[in-house]
């Protein structure tokens, strides 16, 4: 009964798009077939790295009890987003030969591990949300590692039937057009969740 529920929490933030969702769409639109593995491969790294040290360390009561230092960790997330997501609209803007080159996987990785632990929705989850599930049977670390692999596996499922539709799309791989369209897209949708978890911060500054 407990593993359902860390299924049923996990689903809503499996299926929402976020920045793996993003990433795997652009890289899948150039070509990279594989994109879901290289995105799930920094996305399940950054996951398990927080997870471990929201549970291991206390960094999660320290956050939670500082309101100056969610509120950094807000705006720095949210900027790295823009960042990323300023990066793909160039190549979506860009000359026709920068969105045919191949995908660079290594830094793919990079940014997918680097997205998710500067991500204040992810860092929420494992902060406020999985904590609250605890019970006698699993709390505390174990929970937290727990609950990384459940949503972890689905997210894995989630990415990679993103990057199948997109390869399957009729005359997207391979197609300049519709890879600039795909890059642009993702990068727009990737600003725009990157100004959504600042937005609080700047309201509360004005």
């Amino acid at each position: 009964m407990e593993l359902l529920t860390l299924v049923g929490v996990a689903i809503p933030f499996v299926l929402s798009p976020g920045a793996s969702f993003a990433l795997t769409l652009s890289h899948a639109a150039s070509g990279l077939r594989l994109a879901w593995l290289y995105v799930m491969a920094g996305t399940a790294g950054g996951t398990f790295v927080m997870a471990f040290l929201v549970g291991a360390t206390g960094l999660g009561e320290a956050l939670t009890a500082n309101l100056l230092g969610r509120s950094m960790l807000e705006v720095t997330g949210g900027a790295v987003l823009i960042c990323f997501g300023l990066i793909l609209l160039r190549k979506g803007f860009g000359r026709d030969t920068e969105v045919a080159d191949a995908p660079d996987t290594s830094r793919l990785v990079r940014w997918s591990f680097v997205t998710v632990v500067a991500n204040p929705k992810a860092l929420s989850l494992y902060l406020v949300v999985v904590p609250s599930l605890a019970s006698p049977q699993l709390r505390g670390l174990t929970l937290l590692l727990a609950f990384a692999a459940i949503h972890m596996g689905l997210h894995t499922l989630w990415l990679f039937l993103v990057n199948w539709g997109a390869i399957g799309v009729p005359g997207l791989v391979g197609s300049v057009r519709a890879q600039r369209c795909a890059y642009a897209a993702s990068g727009l949708m990737m600003m725009g969740w990157g100004l959504y978890m600042a937005a609080p911060v700047a309201n509360m500054a004005s």
